[in-house]
């Protein structure tokens, strides 16, 4: 599958970058003037600060400016294409990230004066991102996604059937220990809790690009029955957010690949 859109058929002059670990190592590509060398000098150490001030952490990253001279010396950049390894964002593991932004307005001005870059106005990225069982398990440990899961499980005990409720009413459910595995079109999730075990299973789809839906979810419930059949849930809703457009989402044996857009905020 094709994951970047066509690029315009203006000829940029690309100036690229890589970082393997912590060491950046700039790599200049059709130096033809000052504007030029002055684009290769300042640019590029200056977007991998800002991308590293994004990232709690990453393995490997490479990205590449694509514009003229003349539309980068004026503070605007046409694309930048990238690609990271290993990339950690607010406590969520990414295993793969390929993505394309594009419309970029910057602060270069103030950047060629020895000033942090900075984003003038929003603009979107659009790519393909990868999740490895192993790295979705590292996830769940960071605080974005034990809130998550604390909001999902109270909402599941607010629809379940009432046997269920009983069974919670009394019931720790220690988010930490939860652990995932994803298959072939399902995704599933096992809680120790001091009372037994809480298996979920469920799809996981998207509708209208910023709906996440877990389709046909069921719970079983290993408390005072550990032969206890599983339990239908309704569909259950996650409204991502206007910035949020997800073109396709699927589940495969250890890994959950997502393709869309995010709009990125000035300050973000």
């Amino acid at each position: 599958m094709a994951l970047f859109a066509q690029k315009e058929n203006d000829d940029p002059e690309p100036v690229s970058a890589s970082r393997q670990g912590n060491e950046g190592i700039p790599k200049q590509a059709g130096q033809s003037g000052p504007g030029s060398r002055l684009i290769a000098r300042v640019l590029p150490p200056a977007v991998r600060l800002w991308l590293q001030s994004q990232l709690d952490q990453v393995e490997a990253l490479e990205f590449q400016l694509g514009g003229r001279d003349r539309q980068i010396l004026r503070g605007y950049v046409p694309t930048v294409t990238l690609s990271a390894v290993r990339a950690v964002y607010q406590g969520l593991h990414l295993s793969q990230v390929q993505a394309e932004a594009s419309e970029i307005y910057i602060n270069l001005g103030q950047v060629v004066r020895g000033k942090p870059l900075r984003l003038l106005q929003p603009f979107p990225v659009r790519g393909r991102v990868i999740i490895a069982a192993a790295d979705l398990n590292v996830s769940l440990a960071s605080s974005l996604l034990r809130q998550a899961l604390q909001d999902f499980l109270a909402q599941l005990w607010a629809i379940a059937h009432s046997p269920l409720q009983a069974q919670f009413a009394d019931a720790t459910i220690p988010v930490e220990s939860a652990q995932a595995a994803i298959e072939a079109e399902r995704l599933h999730l096992t809680i120790a809790t001091p009372e037994g075990v809480i298996v979920l299973q469920a799809g996981l789809t998207v509708r209208d690009g910023q709906v996440l839906v877990l389709n046909q979810p069921t719970m079983n419930v290993h408390f005072s029955d550990p032969g206890a059949p599983a339990v239908p849930m309704p569909d259950i809703e996650f409204d991502l957010g206007s910035e949020v457009a997800i073109d396709a989402l699927s589940l495969s044996t250890g890994q959950l690949e997502v393709y869309g857009t995010v709009q990125v905020l000035p300050g973000d």
